[in-house]
C-alpha cells in the first residue's frame, strides 16, 4: 500500500516466482503460469467495509479467538504483532533521523523504556 500514487489506498500485490507470478489489487488477482502458459483471474469476494472486507474479517477472528479462548485463531501472537510493529516505528524513525536504525537495537531501547524492559 503506497500513499503517493495516483492509486492512493488501493492495495496492489505483485509476486513472482520461477513458474509463474501472481498480480493483483482490490478486486482481481491474475495467477500466470509460465510453465502451462496459462492465466487464470480471480475475483475474490467483497465483504464490504474498510480496507475491502478486511476490517470485518479481523473483527470476525478477533470475537472467535475470544469465543474459543485461542489466541492462535488470529494467526498470530502478540509477539509477532508487537515485532511487526516495533519494525514500522523503527522505519519512521529512521525517516526522521535521516539515518539507519538498527531493529534489534530499537526494540531493546523500547523494552528499557516501557516498563524496565518487561515489555
Amino acid at each position: 500500500m503506497v500513499a503517493f500514487t495516483s492509486a492512493i489506498c488501493d492495495r496492489q500485490t505483485r509476486l513472482h516466482f520461477s513458474h509463474g507470478e501472481i498480480i493483483g489489487d482490490m478486486n482481481t488477482f491474475t495467477v500466470n503460469d509460465f510453465r502451462k502458459r496459462s492465466s487464470k483471474v480471480h475475483r475474490p469476494k467483497n465483504e464490504g467495509g474498510g480496507h475491502g472486507g478486511g476490517d470485518e474479517g479481523l473483527i470476525r477472528s478477533f470475537v472467535d479467538a475470544v469465543l474459543t479462548s485461542d489466541q492462535y485463531a488470529l494467526g498470530t501472537d502478540i509477539s509477532e504483532v508487537l515485532k511487526s510493529h516495533l519494525t514500522v516505528f523503527a522505519a519512521e524513525a529512521s525517516r526522521k533521523s535521516g539515518s539507519v536504525v538498527d531493529c534489534i537495537a530499537f526494540e531493546e531501547e523500547v523494552r528499557q523504556i516501557t516498563n524496565g524492559g518487561d515489555v
